[in-house]
C-alpha cells in the first residue's frame, strides 16, 4: 500500500498549526468578535494556509481511500 496519502495529510500539519495559532491570538486579543467582517478580514496569509491546509488534508484521505482500494484488490481480500 502506498503511504502518498499520509504524506500529504503530514504536510498539511503545519499550515494546520499556523491558523491554529493565528486563532487562538485572535481569540485573546479584544476584537475577537469583529474577525472575518468589513472592519477586521481575514489576512491573506491566514487565508492561503487554511485554503492550502483544507485542500492538502482532502488531497490526502482521497489518496488513503483510493490507496486502500486498490492494495484490497491486488491482495485478493475481496470476493469479487
Amino acid at each position: 500500500m502506498r503511504k502518498r496519502g499520509g504524506i500529504l495529510i503530514l504536510v498539511a500539519i503545519p499550515a494546520w498549526v499556523y491558523v491554529a495559532r493565528f486563532l487562538s491570538q485572535v481569540a485573546r486579543s479584544g476584537f475577537a468578535y469583529e474577525l472575518g467582517s468589513v472592519a477586521m478580514p481575514y489576512p491573506p496569509m491566514v487565508r492561503l494556509a487554511q485554503a492550502f491546509a483544507i485542500f492538502v488534508t482532502l488531497m490526502g484521505l482521497i489518496f488513503l481511500i483510493f490507496d486502500f482500494v486498490q492494495w484490497m484488490k491486488d491482495s485478493g481480500v475481496t470476493n469479487r
